[in-house]
């Protein structure tokens, strides 16, 4: 494996596969003096190689990446990073992992593309006052912007379980969705563990319609971030590029999206993003992530403003 060149550029952090069986590997993490990526045989317990990857060069303006390829890792790969420090030898999940398949102490899985237009709203303003006279950048057009709705940009080979579900959609609709102005949402706000008997995004869609004919037409999801255990109201969430494990995978969260859309329902999520539950948080082993400056009654404040704070 070669070092990557020197660039004041970085790519996004997280697992990127790509279409020869190789994964593109990127992390922040200033507090390492090296990282290498661990990658575990399929119980998720074994190591089976370790790959080092290379300081991203001279970056000034967000120092401490890593970043390099590991070959024969395509999507459904176990993996860690482990984190060399001058003390002491770490492994941990990857902080953007998309998927922790045996929740959040276990090792984070390289997934798939996974893309599909889709139009969203984008709000010019964010007070209360969207919800009362003041026009959005939507209602101000004929027709809402549409986006990528991507986990990633690279294009590769997809699973074989990512093939069926697309195969399984080739009927699915074809026009992008148009949002509705949010002063004209009628929110239901649910809970993908308890909204149905087995509790997960897919089971979830049987019920939509029942919630149109109520004459709701817009879904919110509570927190979905990969949490410690099962249960959970979702504001301990520690991955947040990560659907919870028990409610499904990224393609089930798509799939429930576009199964709203189909029913000219907006969704929208809860997130969390001032603070990180208690168990399965390992940023700090990465990098300056967290900050004594402000205090919060849920655990430590995510150092957005401080020293370190850009690449956060």
């Amino acid at each position: 494996m070669a070092a990557p060149s020197a660039s004041c550029e970085h790519p996004a952090p997280g697992a990127f596969p790509e279409s020869d069986g190789n994964t593109r590997f990127t992390v922040w993490a200033p507090y390492a003096e090296a990282v290498h990526v661990e990658i575990y045989a399929p119980d998720g317990h074994t190591v089976t190689r370790r790959t080092p990857l290379y300081p991203l060069g001279v970056n000034r303006f967000h120092p401490g990446y890593f970043t390099g390829h590991v070959s024969d890792a395509p999507p459904g790969t176990l993996y860690k990073l482990q984190l060399h420090g001058a003390d002491k030898r770490v492994s941990r999940p990857d902080p953007a992992a998309r998927r922790q398949p045996l929740g959040v102490h276990g090792p984070s899985e390289v997934i798939a593309s996974i893309s599909s237009t889709v139009r969203i709203a984008k709000i010019a303003k964010t007070g209360p006052e969207q919800f009362g006279t003041a026009p959005t950048a939507l209602e101000n057009s004929d027709r809402a912007d549409h986006v990528e709705l991507s986990a990633f940009v690279n294009h590769a080979e997809p699973s074989e379980h990512t093939k069926h579900t697309r195969r399984g959609e080739q009927n699915r609709r074809s026009e992008p969705y148009r949002a509705l102005p949010l002063r004209e949402w009628i929110l239901y706000e649910i809970h993908p563990g308890t909204f149905s008997p087995e509790g997960d995004l897919r089971a979830a869609e049987k019920y939509l319609p029942e919630l149109k004919e109520l004459g709701v037409n817009a879904i919110e999801i509570m927190p979905i971030a990969q949490f410690p255990g099962k249960y959970n109201w979702g504001y301990d969430g520690v991955y947040p590029f990560a659907v919870h494990n028990t409610y499904g995978r990224p393609e089930d969260l798509l799939h429930f999206v576009q199964t709203c859309h189909e029913l000219e329902l907006s969704v929208c999520l809860d997130v969390v993003y001032n603070h990180l539950g208690p168990e399965g948080n390992y940023l700090r082993d990465f990098g300056p992530y967290f900050t004594d400056r402000y205090h919060t009654p849920w655990g430590e404040a995510l150092n957005f403003d401080g020293a370190g704070s850009d690449a956060v």
